[in-house]
Order: C-alpha cells, then sequence, then structure tokens
C-alpha cells in the first residue's frame, strides 16, 4: 500500500480584501439609496477607496435631488478610479451601473465622458 502526501500550501488572504465593516457600510448606503429618506450619517472608513466609494454614493445621492449633470459625473469618476484601484471589488461596478440605470431613466443623455477617463 502506498502512502501518498499531500502538500498543502496556505496562501494568505489578499491584503487589499474589503473589511467586513466597510461591506457593511457599503451596503448600508446602497440600500439607502433606493430611498428617499437620504444617506445615513457615516464615519470615514481608513481605506481610501471605500472613502471614493463614498463621495461617489454621496455624489449620486446629491444628484438625486438636483440633477445638476456634474454631480453624477464625479461620481461615475469616483466609481471608475475605485474600479482601477481595486479590480477585485464588486462595489465599484455596481455603484456606476447604479447610476447610468438612474441616468437611463431620467431619459438623461450618456455623454461621451460619462465615468470613463480617455
Amino acid at each position: 500500500m502506498t502512502v501518498r502526501l499531500a502538500l498543502v500550501l496556505l496562501l494568505p488572504v489578499s491584503l487589499h480584501a474589503q473589511s467586513p465593516s466597510d461591506h457593511a457600510l457599503l451596503a448600508r448606503l446602497d440600500s439607502a439609496l433606493a430611498t428617499t429618506a437620504g444617506l445615513p450619517a457615516v464615519t470615514d472608513s481608513p481605506d481610501p477607496v471605500v472613502r471614493q466609494l463614498i463621495r461617489g454614493i454621496t455624489g449620486l445621492a446629491e444628484w438625486e435631488q438636483s440633477r445638476h449633470r456634474p454631480t453624477i459625473e464625479r461620481a461615475l469618476f469616483a466609481f471608475d478610479a475605485a474600479a482601477a484601484r481595486r479590480s477585485d471589488w464588486s462595489w465599484p461596478h455596481h455603484l456606476a451601473a447604479r447610476a447610468h440605470l438612474r441616468l437611463h431613466a431620467e431619459r438623461a443623455p450618456i455623454l461621451e465622458s460619462a465615468g470613463q477617463r480617455s
């Protein structure tokens, strides 16, 4: 009888993984976007990408009130920059899609610059 040994490598989890508290914060803000009650007060995250996403979410919420095009453009740029920095996170893509869907629902023209840097 032959005994085979398996070598198990334990690789560290990505150092850029989103913390559970940051994930919960972004989920709460995302849920608040679906309501008209406004965004809850948030504490600052130590993660610069999460802060960037929070700025984008805030911009999207402000656009809901004002319909001022530069506000949503800044939000889309924040989502794009966050996606570039953390391509393994789904939040930037999800939030950009939400913004584009809101623009579509308002029949707002999608400009060439809508969240995409050249």
